[in-house]
């Protein structure tokens, strides 16, 4: 009797019998007498399954050969095989099933159920092994299965134990070459239950297939329970015969038209998705795996369906194009891709086979977040059918065929899956036994994010995320699975709608209060009449009390207004650092006018461009000597502070100017796109609000040091902080501020505490510590400001050298200020990644996508400040004003407004805000988006590093390149060393072609970085790719590379995967290697070290350094050019 269609093939073909299949009718033709009464019998029992084998291919392939000869391997299990040669733990892959087995179990009937299930299905007995750099594989003959049995019954709380069972059976490890490939675990009950565990490798088997093995098992274990042998319908195919049918010719005809297909349809899709993840994926993430779970309701499942119905689609068109949204949402791109698995079992035969069938397609989706829902349904819907109708291109041909960059760290294409079922059928029934799955609690992780959507019989939908704990936390998981079902119901509510406007979450921060009503000089004021004899600013030994400097405010204040000047003038200030500064500046406040610091240094050109811009009525300025008209334009009246001073008569009472706050008090300007400086007019209100919460985040005990410009809107601050409270105010120089020693050694003469510093400055302050380290030791607050503050390693060494001290960063482009701060009150309270903190008072911090729509917490949007914090805008640019200064599309408050900052953040889970840089210095490269701060925290966790750059330059061939700018004061830190250290944590497009090691930053005026700057040097010559192997292992390497790959048109610096070398030709280029010059190199580095020269690199570090490996090679290039007599006497020696 033929237990299965395939044996009685087996047995044909050996006899030399010939099947054809003839216009529906079956052909047999053989020798005389082989064809036996018994043989003809079984033919005709089996006609139609013969039949069958034959269309899908059987006879032409020639496949039933002795079963103890070599068979072919599917692409997908190719795949498996190669990944298995790659990293040996394919775990995440195992199908794992789990039964709870309740009554009493027959444990002879269950093992006899699974041997015949072996003897059944080919594939479990199908071993998988290397021959010669290529995969091959061998059926064996009929094995029992091996069933674990542990005995739990002992412990009253068992479910700890079978969970780690559980574990233990999803990380096994399968020997490929020795079948079975089903591991059967038993686990024995205290109640005289059992959970029964299967695992089946991938390579032989698909989630169908899980299906499949339940089912025979209960068929079987019931047979067997009732004494009768396993009724199982005859197997008419094997797996191998699906193997020959997708080889035949007819088959793989149609492959052209399927790649072209997906050449254009995944043209120009970036090879991993930047979503908002909790942690980076520099190494690709953990692996393990853990699930969140939502279900929804059976109202929402009808509404799905309802939708699905009215635009000709399906439910799953409408959950994928809602999947795609959300990953559109949580990337901030529109172009999103997800994976899909199909069954790939063409005929109805296949359809009881375990063996590994399914197919992997690629759906993308091009966002429109513009068109409604149902607009973005039916591209969905058109773009899936289409992908649909090409599936049978296997996935691991498509990746070879398109040459797509790999990974060890992720999948090429995508790493996000999603998949749909329909309610299941049928019931786990075993006789004498109730039977209920096991949930699995965690696991591996296949995939980056996994959506499962499973139909329940009751109408509902059950949801699960899928995810690696290496990447997310589970609240950041929970949160996407929460949205998803938030917008799926809005969009059925409102399909016609924008994407944007069905919400998914926010990422918002506020912290609303009353305005108030006073001025900045009335501040000042009240501390003057409440402690008049206290020092309020000092330069050196000279000094001013708050009585003095209020009076010759006061004297100042009487001659402006002798001026005709007053409310809504602008007066600019032409000072020295001196005390006259900040009397003049005070005395322009009382009279209600807007004072416009004009800085001495700057340009003729740009002060006079400032004057004319602000519109200044007048200007105060030093010494007798008016102003040449090539500064400040013919007209304007200018005062002498100092004659003004000394002319006025002393007790000179405060003006009492009744002044809005909504004026501006200061009116400062900041470099513009077009190249004309933008003057921006802060109101008294704003700056009213910021001194009142920074003085409560930053109490100063003596006094405050004034570091900045004037021109620079931390100079106000400084100021009125400082007589906020009362304290003393420290004057310098501008020759001391350029020279840090001088700053220091001031510090600690004059006692100052608190220091406000631009970051960059800070950061080289923390250089020169060590040399400095006693002069600081009195200051108890630091806050940086200007430029986003980056923790180097000077930096924190010095903070951690200051234990009294507290580092404070505020943030705030000049148009709103300061809008946020974070303090770091503690040592060691320093990490790779300082955040901005939390608003202050009266401020609310949006993060918004393009549409102004809230981003959900953890995606990059860009920030919008709101709130007391606003300037009025920019004076004389009524159009750039109205694009920076929006109104606020959540307030119901007439004329509230948002500025736009250009700023790139995202919200922590903490609630504070991180800084990603600004949206004009977003990288995208080759199709991956790149945040540059992200390699600049790299490079400042390197040992030495003390600041760090990276920007997008132009490359040598046209295309853009990564620099990195690197300030180090160790002479070993060279480019090579730092890319190395980079190349330990960050992917390979995350590395900067050129590092430049400096011994400064160039720094703008404010003390900003200057890009353009940096971006202007040269690369040196001794960088530019050289194509001349550089010693003999280059040499061999390149030879052997050109050998394997069929071309001499491969270079030192190509990509193996980029020139024709693919999965398995990296297994036999390594087996060439190892063989040719007697090393052991692992598969694993051709994925790492993918260019001749990084893997010659590499290999030396390996073998005993470059001189060592280049001795190796060379004797190998001496035994390639020797004749055969040569070689033979040599081996005779």
């Amino acid at each position: 009797m033929h237990n299965t269609v395939q044996t009685l093939i087996d047995e044909l073909r050996q006899a030399g019998v010939t099947l054809e299949h003839k216009n529906g009718k079956l052909s047999v033709s053989a020798g005389k007498g082989v064809l036996t009464p018994e043989r003809q019998d079984a033919i005709r029992a089996h006609r139609d399954a013969l039949l069958a084998w034959l269309a899908l291919g059987g006879a032409e392939q020639g496949l039933c050969a002795n079963p103890d000869h070599p068979v072919a391997l599917s692409p997908a299990q190719v795949r498996f095989w190669f990944m298995a040669q790659l990293q040996e733990d394919l775990s995440a892959y195992h199908i794992v099933s789990a039964l709870r087995l309740r009554g009493a179990l027959d444990e002879t009937a269950l093992a006899a159920a699974f041997d015949h299930i072996i003897a059944r299905h080919e594939s479990l007995r199908t071993g998988f092994y290397n021959d010669d750099g290529k995969p091959a594989a061998r059926l064996h003959a009929a094995m029992p299965c091996v069933i674990e049995r542990r005995d739990l019954s002992a412990l009253a709380e068992p479910e700890a134990e079978v969970a780690a069972a559980m574990r233990a059976a999803q990380r096994r490890q399968f020997d490929l070459a020795t079948p079975p490939l089903l591991a059967v675990t038993l686990l024995k009950l205290r109640d005289g239950g059992h959970v029964l565990i299967m695992v089946l490798h991938h390579i032989v088997a698909d989630a169908w297939s899980l299906s499949v093995l339940n089912r025979e098992f209960m068929q079987c274990y019931g047979d067997l329970c009732h004494g009768r042998p396993p009724a199982l319908t005859p197997l008419p195919l094997q797996y191998r015969d699906y193997v020959a049918w997708s080889r035949h010719p007819d088959r793989t005809g149609s492959r052209a038209g399927q790649l072209a297909f997906w050449r254009q349809e995944l043209d120009g899709l970036a090879p991993v998705l930047p979503l908002a993840r909790d942690f980076p994926r520099a190494q690709g993430g953990g692996r393990d795996g853990r699930t969140v779970r939502a279900e929804w309701s059976a109202g929402l499942s009808g509404r799905i369906d309802a939708l699905a119905r009215q635009h000709q689609a399906t439910p799953y068109m409408v959950l994928l194009t809602a999947f795609h949204w959300l990953l559109a949402r949580y990337s901030g791109q529109d172009d999103v891709a997800v994976g899909t698995a199909v069954a790939n079992r063409p005929d109805a035969r296949l359809e009881n086979l375990i063996g590994l069938f399914l197919n992997y397609l690629v759906l993308r989706g091009r966002v429109d977040r513009a068109a409604s829902f149902a607009e973005q349904l039916v591209t969905t819907r058109d773009r899936t059918l289409r992908a649909f109708a090409h599936q049978d291109l296997a996935f691991e041909q498509m990746v070879e065929d398109l040459q797509l960059p790999r990974s060890l760290h992720h999948l090429p294409l995508t790493q996000i899956n999603f998949s749909y079922m329909n309610a299941l059928k049928g019931e786990l029934v075993l006789p004498g036994l109730t039977v209920e799955p096991v949930e699995r609690q965690g696991g591996l992780a296949k995939f980056e994010l996994s959506l499962t959507i499973r139909r329940t019989a009751a109408g509902t939908m059950l949801c699960e995320l899928e995810f690696d704990t290496g990447l997310y936390r589970e609240p950041s998981a929970q949160a996407m699975l929460d949205d998803l079902g938030a917008m799926l119901e809005s969009a059925c509510a409102r399909p016609d709608a924008p994407l944007y406007s069905h919400a998914c979450g926010t990422a918002v921060l506020d912290t609303r209060a009353e305005a108030g009503d006073a001025t900045l000089h009335g501040l000042f004021e009240a501390q003057a009449a409440a402690t008049p004899e206290a020092t309020a600013v000092a330069l050196g030994h000279a000094s001013l009390s708050y009585g003095q400097l209020n009076e010759r405010a006061n004297q100042l204040a009487a001659a402006l207004r002798e001026h005709n000047l007053g409310p809504h003038s602008r007066i600019g200030i032409a000072l020295l650092r001196t005390p006259q500064l900040p009397a003049a500046i005070l005395a322009v406040l009382k009279i209600g006018a807007t004072y416009v610091p004009l800085d001495l240094q700057y340009p003729a050109a740009r002060l006079r461009q400032m004057a004319e811009t602000s519109a200044i009525a007048a200007v105060i300025r030093d010494g007798e000597q008016a102003l040449a008209p090539d500064l400040i334009p013919a007209g304007i009246v200018q005062l002498d502070a100092a004659a003004i001073v000394a002319a006025g008569r002393p007790g000179a009472p405060n003006p009492g100017v009744p002044v809005d706050p909504r004026t501006a008090a200061y009116c400062v300007f900041t470099s513009g796109s077009t190249g004309v400086p933008k003057a921006i007019a802060m109101p008294h209100a704003s700056l009213v609000n910021l001194v009142r919460w920074a003085s409560e985040a930053v109490p100063i005990e003596r006094g405050m040091l004034q570091f900045s410009s004037s021109s620079f809107d931390v100079h106000c601050q400084e100021m009125f902080m400082t007589w906020y409270q009362g304290k003393r105010l420290e004057m310098i120089s501008a020759d001391q501020v350029r020279n840090v020693a001088e700053t220091l050694h001031h510090i600690k003469r004059h006692q100052v505490d608190t220091v406000m510093l631009p970051a960059p400055v800070l950061e080289q302050w923390g250089m020169v510590y060590p040399k400095y380290h006693d002069l600081l030791q009195g200051v108890r607050h630091i806050i940086s400001t200007a430029q986003a503050l980056q923790f180097t390693q000077p930096l924190v060494t010095m903070m951690d050298a200051l234990p009294h001290c507290r580092l404070h960063d505020m943030y705030g482009p000049a148009e709103t200020h300061v809008a946020t701060c974070k303090s770091y009150e503690r040592r060691g309270a320093w990490s790779a990644e300082p955040s901005l903190g939390h608003p202050g008072r009266q401020t609310n911090c949006w993060i918004l996508d393009p549409f102004l729509a809230p981003v959900p917490d953890g995606v990059v949007g860009e920030l919008y400040i709101g709130g007391q914090a606003l300037a009025h805008g920019y004076l004389g640019a009524p159009a750039l004003t109205a694009a920076k200064f929006i109104p606020h599309p959540f307030s119901a408050t007439p004329g509230e407004r948002l500025y736009r900052t250009g700023d790139l953040a995202r919200r922590l889970p903490n609630g504070e805000i991180k800084y990603m840089g600004r949206n004009d210095h977003l990288i995208k490269l080759r199709g991956f988006r790149i945040e540059p701060e992200e390699i600049e925290q790299q490079l400042l966790a390197v040992a030495g590093v003390q600041q760090a750059m990276v920007c997008l330059a132009a490359g040598a061939a046209g295309d853009g390149e990564l620099r990195a700018y690197v300030v180090t004061a160790e002479t070993h830190l060279t480019g090579l060393v730092l890319k190395q250290a980079l190349q330990a944590s960050l992917p390979p497009y995350m590395v900067p072609g050129h590092i430049f090691i400096l011994g400064a930053m160039p720094l703008t005026p404010n003390g900003k970085v200057d890009r353009e700057r940096l971006l202007a040097m040269e690369v040196p010559a001794a960088a530019v790719r050289d194509e001349v192997a550089a010693g003999p292992a280059e040499t061999v390497m390149l030879q052997l590379w050109r050998g394997l790959l069929g071309h001499a048109n491969v270079g030192l610096d190509d990509d193996f995967f980029m020139v024709g070398g693919h999965s398995l030709l990296a297994t036999q280029l390594v087996n060439i290697v190892n063989e040719h010059l007697a090393i052991d190199m692992p598969l694993q580095a051709i994925f790492e070290y993918a260019t001749v020269r990084e893997l010659v690199t590499h290999l030396g570090t390996q073998i005993g350094g470059a001189a060592a490996f280049d001795a190796v090679c060379e004797q190998y290039l001496l035994l390639q050019s020797m004749s055969p007599e040569e070689l033979a006497a040599l081996e005779a020696m």
